[in-house]
């Protein structure tokens, strides 16, 4: 790994990293190096909800996972009804659902578990409500660090983890999985790099828990049934919501993205007043603190950096990306971030990605090939770069006319990015395309998910785990080759 930091004079540092991986690159050897996936199980998981029916048990829920995959619940236990609480032993090893309506206690949804199963993010209530599922840990608790998910050609042969951030310290450990028990509240960051077989190491990844303090837990029951236990809060509180909005730049579509491109010199506004804490029990714009920064592009200054509603003018031509980070009361933070991208002349003439969607596909031999069109991206004079961002890793060769070809070998879920940049050498912020791909023998579902194991899943807790739990952030996976810092994800050329 290569750092390069520039400053000028005593002004403002920046700093920036590429790795490069020599791999075997023999004609008939050649291997490839790891990907490293870290996930983190045994996380609570909850939905804090406002529009949540009253007829659950006559529509049973069901559990929506990032692949688009739909799952019935097979056991609603109501807080109200002391008739419909379950035996604990018909609920080991199933997904576990604390469902809170304005902030109230209101039902346990469970439902069966599946080898490859990918992130559960929602809940499906009716054809017009679907809420969010929030995962965190609670201070005092162990959830589990593992890396099993990911990905090489041979054998991985060691997972190294260590904590960047948090306001506890624990030290660097290695293995997978690997227990942790936060022993109070905040937003816990570790990094993650696999070995293989053949000494070929992978990028480092990264991956966020929330913690919430053991104090939002209830010793009170607050019915005459068992339903309201000592093992959960008896109001719905979870994380803050980071929510990081810009206004005062031109905003199209491009392709199916809403991207952002402002002339030199605009007044922009970064807005977060959106975010959400909640600490009470429902979620309101209160009890937050701000803290605006800038992740990539040319150097602007942030006025008003650590309130809602902050400023910047930028006065380079350039790709520009703002984070917005919230921590409410418990000391519990979240993230989201937001791209503008500056032209040479006026905010119309700046260059703007776009990808043609790609569908989801089917492995039905050793190989799959497909294109990446980037023809609805806007600009003169385009020159097109392809990134990788999740998935085994892959080359796409022949971009340079915005359509790049992939070869793919293993399923699972992928995603590319792509920036472009026009005739005056200004640079695009970046589009994506998501699509999964699934092996022949896995069943085909109308939205192109597959029910059966993938190596692009997400690992399930083992059978027992009382809250269990799938990974509340799963970030870019490592690639071979070069990598260049992009809002964290990795650059693919050929060697």
């Amino acid at each position: 790994m290569f750092s390069l930091k520039v400053q000028a004079g005593t002004a403002q540092s920046r700093a920036d990293q590429v790795t490069v991986l020599v791999i075997d690159d023999g004609v008939n050897s050649a291997r490839f190096g790891p990907a490293a996936v870290p996930i983190s199980l045994n996380l609570r998981k909850a939905v804090l909800g406002t529009a949540v029916p009253t007829d659950i048990k006559s529509t049973l829920p069901k559990l929506v996972f990032a692949d688009g995959t739909k799952r019935d619940c097979t056991i609603v236990d109501l807080a109200a009804d002391a008739t419909d609480d379950p035996q604990e032993a018909s609920v080991v090893g199933l997904y576990r659902v604390v469902v809170y309506n304005n902030g109230a206690l209101f039902a346990r949804i469970y439902a069966p578990t599946s080898a490859g199963d990918e992130l559960l993010t929602s809940v499906e209530f009716s054809e017009t409500v679907t809420e969010e599922v929030v995962q965190f840990a609670i201070a005092g608790e162990s959830f589990l660090l593992d890396g099993g998910q990911s990905i090489d050609d041979g054998t991985i042969s060691s997972y190294s983890w260590t904590q960047i951030d948090g306001p506890f310290v624990f030290s660097t450990n290695s293995g997978s999985p690997i227990s942790v028990i936060p022993p109070s509240a905040g937003t816990y960051t570790f990094t993650l790099t696999v070995t293989d077989n053949v000494g070929l190491g992978s990028l480092t990844q990264t991956i966020s828990v929330p913690v919430l303090p053991a104090s939002v837990l209830t010793t009170a029951r607050s019915t005459a049934t068992v339903f309201a236990a000592a093992t959960d809060p008896s109001t719905g509180v979870g994380p803050p919501k980071a929510v990081a909005n810009l206004t005062g730049a031109r905003t199209d579509t491009v392709g199916e993205a809403t991207v952002r491109r402002a002339a030199r010199n605009s007044s922009l506004t970064l807005d977060g007043s959106q975010s959400l804490s909640f600490t009470t029990g429902v979620g309101v714009t209160s009890n937050l603190t701000y803290s605006w920064s800038q992740l990539s592009g040319p150097t602007a200054i942030i006025t008003n950096s650590n309130q809602s509603s902050a400023t910047v003018s930028p006065r380079q031509a350039g790709a520009y990306q703002f984070e917005l980070k919230v921590t409410d009361t418990n000391g519990v933070s979240s993230t989201d971030t937001v791209w503008v991208t500056v032209g040479a002349g006026a905010a119309e003439d700046a260059p703007a990605a776009g990808i043609t969607p790609v569908t989801n596909r089917t492995l039905d031999g050793t190989t799959l090939s497909l294109s990446l069109d980037g023809g609805p991206s806007l600009g003169t004079g385009l020159t097109y770069t392809w990134y990788q961002s999740k998935g085994a890793p892959v080359f796409v060769d022949g971009s340079v006319s915005g359509v790049g070809t992939v070869t793919i070998r293993q399923p699972g879920t992928y995603t590319f990015l792509l920036v472009v940049s026009d005739e005056n050498g200004v640079t695009s912020a970046p589009a994506s395309t998501t699509f999964r791909v699934a092996l022949a023998a896995e069943s085909a579902l109308p939205s192109g998910a597959s029910t059966t194991d993938s190596s692009g899943g997400c690992a399930l807790e083992g059978s027992g785990a009382p809250a269990g739990g799938l990974p509340i952030c799963l970030l870019a996976l490592g690639l071979l080759g070069m990598r260049r810092r992009l809002g964290g994800v990795a650059q693919v050329v050929r060697a």
